[in-house]
């Protein structure tokens, strides 16, 4: 019979050997100092969160009570609904990413009459054929 073990070790004489692995571990010169870096600290949190927003919703949002008082039309959710989606529609959307804390900034910067003039042709088509 044949030993494997054996035959392998005289093929392979490299197989007995030790590897790095399993060398023993070098001994510490108590003469030199050993240092170790600080643990990394992980990154902080961003002030405040970072959001894509259309500005023209923002500034529909916020028109949309006043158009209503003025043209005294109806002021259910669907009304409401239907005109800021007219609105919206007629107007380009202007896309932002920003803070949120930053977004009603930029907004107060863009022209608003684009917004108001699409709000009252809205509020003119829903009012003549509303859905409720």
């Amino acid at each position: 019979m044949i030993d494997k073990e054996n035959m392998f070790n005289k093929l392979m004489p490299t197989s007995g050997r030790k590897t790095i692995e399993d060398a023993a571990p070098p001994i510490a010169n108590p003469h030199i100092a050993t240092v170790t870096a600080p643990p990394q600290e992980p990154p902080p949190p961003p002030a405040n969160n970072i959001v894509m927003t259309n500005i023209m919703e923002r500034l529909v949002e916020e028109q949309i009570d006043e158009v209503f008082n003025k043209f005294n039309s109806c002021k259910c959710e669907r009304c409401r609904q239907d005109v800021a989606a007219i609105a919206l529609n007629k107007v380009k959307p202007k896309y932002v990413i920003a803070g949120e804390d930053e977004i009603d900034d930029i907004a107060a910067k863009q022209n608003a009459g684009e917004v108001k003039t699409a709000l009252v042709q809205a509020v003119l088509v829903v009012r003549a054929h509303p859905r409720h």
